[in-house]
């Protein structure tokens, strides 16, 4: 019989901005402890929220093996390691008017515009130990912006974003990128003539792809890309992993779910164009005669592991937009309006708002169109490269540069 004891620490700060200024700060402060048992091929699993007595845990878990629940018992290798990746972005006493203090400039600055939304600082403190030896020990913390701009002028809910996760306070970039979006939004400009250009996204676009890399999707044969593992499918440019790694990642931990600690703490999708593996658990990866992942995951602390795409993201292949693409004409996609894949991977969405950037420069804001493509060609022949931080110098985020059709043009 195997136990395994995880413990999740964590404390969220959501400053709530309304009309340009903070009206409430919400904390919300969280401890969970799950305990799983392996005996004879089969899991039971025991948690609760909030202090408890894990010898109570551990029992209830061991009293859930009768429910026979399957799964198999993969023992790791028994090492220890413990990463402190916390880092004070801002002081806590000048939190408030820190905050209270950008959210003015952005007012000032930008006066045809009203700001509102939040800005979320979290901190996570995560603990795995099992009887198999195994010690892990993670913290971390993040500061996100997610300001919802809406021009004063429009009957829009929203116009426009400003999304960026960060690694250091910085009052005059988050300025900059703020005004570089609201400047350039009342630059209306035609649209553009040609019907394909260099189009730059952010991260989400991934979501149209990833659950073809979904243990269960791919093992019922769901996946586009069955069968292909070891096989060239994409661009030799794109490379798409689960990247744990403390020095790349903020407020994941180093570990998954399950205790598994990956070579440089990374798992491959895709490397280089070629299909490296599937995002599964160790139930998954025992069921499909698979290697074991290292991105298990739990719906909640009572749950049994599944599989997680924690810390999915794209090897950047280049350092800037122009020596990606040079002085072409592109298309950034800042907000869009739903979206929508078909069986065969050709993908479309709505563009809301978007802008031109010619000669490395943003000239103007375009009117709505819709962005379409094939997910073989998006990813593939018309992959161009990856860069951090799209046009903004805050951004810690990749930003993906793909040739696109834009139909349905003004």
């Amino acid at each position: 019989m195997r136990e395994e004891i995880i413990v999740i620490k964590t404390q969220q700060k959501c400053f709530n901005i309304t009309a340009g200024k903070i009206d409430s700060l919400r904390i919300n402060s969280n401890l969970e402890t799950s305990v799983r048992v392996y005996d004879n091929g089969c899991i039971g699993v025991a948690g609760k929220v909030g202090n408890c007595d894990v010898e109570a845990l551990k029992k209830e878990a061991r009293e859930a093996l009768a429910q026979g629940i399957a799964y198999p018992d993969l023992p790791n290798e028994g090492k220890q390691q413990s990463v402190d990746t916390y880092r004070q972005l801002i002081p806590e006493e000048e939190l408030l008017p820190t905050l209270n203090k950008l959210l003015a400039r952005l007012s000032a600055e930008n006066p045809d515009f009203l700001f509102s939304n939040k800005i979320i600082l979290e901190e996570t403190e995560k603990t795995y130990s099992s009887t198999d030896g195994s010690a892990y020990s993670y913290r971390g913390n993040t500061m996100e912006f997610s300001i919802v701009i809406k021009y004063k002028g429009s009957a829009n809910i929203m116009d426009e974003d400003y999304s960026a996760e960060i690694d250091a306070y910085d009052e005059d970039k988050v300025a900059a990128d703020v005004k570089l979006i609201c400047e350039n939004y009342l630059k209306t400009i035609p649209s553009v003539e040609e019907d394909k250009l260099p189009v730059l996204v952010d991260m989400s676009v991934l979501q149209y792809l990833l659950s073809d890399f979904h243990a269960d999707y791919y093992a019922l044969g769901m996946s586009r890309y069955k069968g292909k593992i070891g096989e060239k499918i994409f661009s030799d440019k794109l490379s798409i992993l689960c990247d744990r790694s403390p020095a790349r990642q903020y407020n994941i931990p180093f570990f998954d779910g399950e205790g598994v600690v990956n070579e440089d703490y990374s798992f491959y999708l895709v490397k280089n164009g070629v299909m490296k593996g599937i995002v599964g658990s160790k139930k998954t990866a025992k069921n499909y005669g698979m290697p074991v992942s290292g991105t298990g995951g739990a719906e909640d602390y009572a749950s049994v592991p599944v599989p997680s795409f924690a810390g999915v993201t794209v090897l950047p292949t280049a350092k800037s937009l122009e020596e990606l693409v040079g002085g072409r004409k592109t298309i950034f996609v800042s907000v869009t309006s739903g979206g929508d894949v078909t069986p065969d991977g050709t993908v479309s969405f709505p563009v809301m708002s978007a802008y031109l950037i010619e000669n490395g420069s943003i000239v103007g804001r375009l009117p709505e169109f819709t962005v379409t493509g094939n997910l073989a060609d998006l990813f593939g022949d018309d992959f161009i490269g990856a860069f951090q931080g799209g046009v903004f110098s805050t951004s810690t985020t990749p930003y993906l540069v793909f040739e696109a059709k834009l139909v349905n043009k003004a």
